[in-house]
């Protein structure tokens, strides 16, 4: 064999190497873009979740609000009434802060929290897709040499 057939066959050798590299590159692609899928589906359903606690929250809200002004206090007299009223300001109180601030910290925040979580992972799955679509590299199959 003459050295430009020996140098055509390493040549050869490396674009092999090279397709087998551009494969793995497209491999992880395919990875990503799947698990990008997956997360963006979390999202959508957190945030589903999210929007019917909020709807639940806002009628359990109303709800209480209603039964609380239904209770006629006038018709209890001197201290009962006092005691019935006070009462019904700490039941207002505290169903006020269940469904503000209570509700906030324990359901939304955390809800919101997974999903900025789930965001920044897709945008690290999107800067390893870029990465990858970098790495991929052209292939110069080289001239079968020619015999003098």
């Amino acid at each position: 064999m003459s050295a430009t057939w020996s140098e055509y066959y390493a040549a050869v050798d490396r674009c092999y190497a090279q397709q087998n590299h551009n494969s793995n590159m497209r491999s992880q692609i395919s990875q990503c873009q799947n698990q990008i899928t997956k997360l963006e589906e979390k999202i959508r359903r957190l945030n589903r979740a999210k929007s019917n606690a909020i709807s639940d929250n806002s009628a359990f809200s109303s709800d209480m609000n209603a039964k609380i002004k239904s209770i006629d206090a006038g018709r209890f007299t001197g201290e009962r009434k006092d005691k019935v009223q006070t009462a019904m300001d700490q039941v207002k109180s505290a169903v006020a802060d269940y469904t503000g601030s209570t509700f906030d910290r324990s359901v939304v925040t955390p809800i919101d929290n997974k999903v900025q979580e789930l965001r920044n992972e897709i945008s690290n799955l999107n800067s390893q897709i870029s990465s990858c679509r970098s790495r991929i590299v052209r292939i110069n199959w080289p001239s079968i040499p020619v015999e003098n």
